[in-house]
């Protein structure tokens, strides 16, 4: 459940972040939509890293997929890892 809610925040995070003008005028607005996608973005890796220590769940094809997905949607590795 908290990998869908945190999925769901940051994709609804970024989403909010293509409303806002590309504009010089809206950069302090784009830094702050930033650090706030960064910031919900930090429940995913949490998630995934979890996966990554076998803690998300006991079924280990489920546990790779989540943090496959994930780690590879934050560009971080996750079988290296």
């Amino acid at each position: 459940m908290y990998a869908a809610i945190s999925t769901t925040l940051t994709l609804a995070s970024g989403a909010l972040g293509l409303l806002i003008p590309q504009q010089w005028a809206y950069a302090p607005l784009w830094l702050a939509s930033g650090m706030m996608t960064g910031t919900i973005a930090t429940g995913c890796w949490v998630v995934a890293h979890e996966c990554g220590h076998f803690a998300f769940s006991k079924n280990r094809a489920l546990q790779d997929a989540v943090g496959y997905t994930l780690h590879s949607a934050l560009l971080v590795p996750y079988f290296s890892w």
